[in-house]
């Protein structure tokens, strides 16, 4: 989050409230019982989550999400049916920013991580983790350059 934090400051947008609880924007989880993929158990009824956005302008309204492997159940991400985690970040983001539009209560942009896999050796580990940050600071670049464009973001009407 460092990163777009940095880079939409850097352009002169401003964040008021961070970590914000967006009411009205929950999603559903099921609940699953331990054993669930092993046949043991059905899955239980649906329990309803907070969502919430890392950066907001109460003045704007913008609301700015990353999705990352680490929040990606968090966000709304379907639960892995196998025993090694797949996180489709770019189809979460776009159903997640979707879903914050067409709310009309708040203005939107959401992020993902890119996910570079850049191979076993440390050196390669790196080179991996640099070019997802430079994904990411192109992610952020695309937007400013669309913002631009577009004008000034205004408060959505209620």
């Amino acid at each position: 989050m460092e990163i777009v934090l940095e880079e939409l400051q850097r352009a002169g947008l401003s964040f008021d409230d961070r970590n914000r609880l967006l009411p009205g924007m929950e999603w559903d989880e099921p609940l699953v019982r331990e054993g669930f993929f092993r046949g043991e158990a059905p899955p239980a009824p649906s329990a309803k989550k907070p969502f919430t956005v890392e950066l907001y302008d109460t003045r704007t309204r913008l609301a700015v999400k990353l999705i990352t492997s680490n929040n990606y159940r968090l966000s709304g991400g379907e639960l892995s049916r196998s025993s090694v985690a797949t996180y489709d970040l770019l189809a979460l983001a776009q159903k997640t920013v979707e879903r914050l539009q067409a709310s009309g209560k708040v203005n939107a942009v959401v992020f993902y991580d890119p996910l570079v896999y850049g191979g076993m050796s440390p050196q390669d580990q790196e080179k991996g983790i640099a070019r997802a940050r430079e994904q990411l600071r192109a992610q952020v670049h695309d937007f400013l350059r669309w913002l631009k464009a577009r004008g000034p973001v205004e408060q959505p009407k209620d």
